[in-house]
């Protein structure tokens, strides 16, 4: 066991005991917004923002997210229907859509590489909610965080509910899309300078092919592709290249802490030569592997965010879509909208290792 998982262990035991100081100390900790459950603290802070709505021109930017939170509606319709249909085909089996678990599908010292990415995401979220129910003239009655399973950070935000039901159409999917408009900047912001961040990045094999000359040879999942023909192997386009150019490739592996020089066939297959591996590229560089996963985890939430899911600010938007247009009826129709995509979303799932 590594250091990662004991200070996680070690975290969990630390919140754990802090439960049975909260009930003893109850008063104290309400006092300051703070509520401890098992695994579970909640930090509330009353804020009691009132001010007029803000003139067109301060608004204008944030109706950009009206248009980001039905963009990422449609691509989550898109690939799941897509991805239905490769299943139904055979083409593929595994899960297109994970729960983040660490030490089940991610690992611990993975998981703190995602952490910056859910913290800054989940805090930009609810702050563009709050920015948003200000700048429509809403009361915003407290915001807060929570740490879920003690490792997950939720944020919130608690705006007066009259003020949002009185509010007009507009005001209202102003207020629900801020969040995921929040999530699709930060994809593109993690994106940009995971752009202009130099990289160098080793070649891990996660799956060997039975019956090809990679497993017939001993590669085994877990090695680490060193060299290939004496050439040092960055990237899959070396390798790629130099099992193109060869009938057998000399792999110089890391195996446990060691070398292991292994020679392995190659074998035509589709008009290219192979030997049977499949790999994952992993970053050197720290700082690159944290933007990565910032990128990839925002446009994820953007994306969840924004489909119908019961509980979702996409979920909302619809439903007071349809109540405008249809009365009361329309609630029922999102609902069965909702059910519809929500069993769309739990046949794509899964449990499955990401990192």
């Amino acid at each position: 066991m590594n250091g990662a998982v004991y200070a996680l262990m070690a975290w969990l035991v630390a919140l754990l005991l802090l439960y049975p100081v909260y009930l003893a100390r109850r008063e104290w900790f309400e006092r300051r917004g703070i509520r401890v459950y098992p695994f579970i603290i909640i930090v509330r802070k009353g804020l009691g923002w009132r001010r007029g709505r803000a003139p067109l021109w301060a608004r204008l930017p944030l109706y950009l997210g009206i248009a980001a939170l039905i963009y990422n509606m449609y691509v989550f319709y898109a690939s799941m229907v897509q991805y239905t249909l490769l299943r139904l085909e055979g083409r593929v089996s595994g899960p297109a859509v994970t729960v983040l678990i660490p030490g089940v599908t991610v690992s611990p010292e993975t998981f703190l590489y995602m952490l910056p990415g859910i913290v800054v995401a989940a805090a930009l979220h609810e702050a563009f909610h709050a920015l948003a129910a200000r700048s429509e003239g809403m009361g915003v009655r407290s915001t807060g965080v929570a740490l879920v399973a003690g490792v997950v950070p939720i944020a919130f935000v608690e705006p007066e509910q009259g003020d949002f039901e009185r509010a007009s159409l507009l005001a209202k999917l102003n207020v629900l899309s801020a969040g995921v408009y929040a999530n699709t900047l930060l994809a593109l912001l993690f994106a940009a300078l995971l752009a202009a961040t130099p990289a160098t990045f080793k070649l891990v094999i996660v799956g060997v092919e039975k019956g090809m000359p990679a497993a017939a040879a001993g590669l085994k999942p877990g090695d680490v592709i060193l060299y290939a023909n004496g050439t040092r192997v960055e990237s899959l386009e070396t390798l790629r290249r130099i099992i193109a150019e060869s009938r057998v490739v000399n792999l110089t592996v890391e195996r446990g802490g060691h070398l292991v020089s292994i020679l392995v066939p190659t074998v035509a297959s589709g008009g290219r030569r192979m030997i049977g591996v499949y790999l994952r590229l992993v970053p050197l560089n720290p700082l690159y592997t944290i933007l990565m996963w910032g990128s990839l985890l925002n446009t994820w939430f953007a994306i969840l965010n924004a489909a119908p899911l019961i509980i979702t600010d996409g979920a909302k938007a619809v439903t007071e879509v349809l109540r405008r247009l249809l009365g009361e009826r329309g609630v029922a129709v999102s609902l069965a909208l909702q059910s519809a995509t929500l069993a769309l979303l739990l046949v794509n799932a899964g449990i499955a290792r990401i990192g």
